[in-house]
């Protein structure tokens, strides 16, 4: 196999859920994040903050999404917070997955309090 062939096979997207055939779309999604900076950005920018799966995809977002809001996102960008330790092993805070979704300017989600 040629060196190029295996460049192009790396470069291909994942496309397919993976997680969603395991895990249902309400324990895929987590709760939304409701912070000063989230709120913020809902109203001025319509961007949506989501803790999710340590295993999720941008893909198994976009499904999961979709079927329980309703929606089809922009943009879907993931971030991975690391775990916080200070000295002798003292967790202040545990790793976690979070999603920021963008929607369309006619398009929002119902977050209840």
């Amino acid at each position: 196999m040629a060196f190029k062939d295996i460049l192009r096979r790396r470069a291909k997207k994942q496309v397919t859920p993976q997680l969603l055939g395991t895990v249902s779309p309400y324990q895929l999604l987590g709760t939304p994040i409701i912070t000063e900076k989230a709120f913020g950005q809902m109203e001025k920018i319509n961007v949506y903050t989501f803790l999710v799966h340590d295993n999720a995809t941008k893909p198994d977002v976009i499904a999961a999404l979709q079927y329980v809001y309703k929606v089809t996102p922009l943009s879907v960008r993931v971030v991975v917070v690391w775990k916080k330790i200070r000295q002798r092993r003292w967790i202040v805070r545990k790793a976690y997955k979070k999603v920021y979704v963008t929607l369309k300017s006619g398009d929002s989600i119902e977050l209840s309090a």
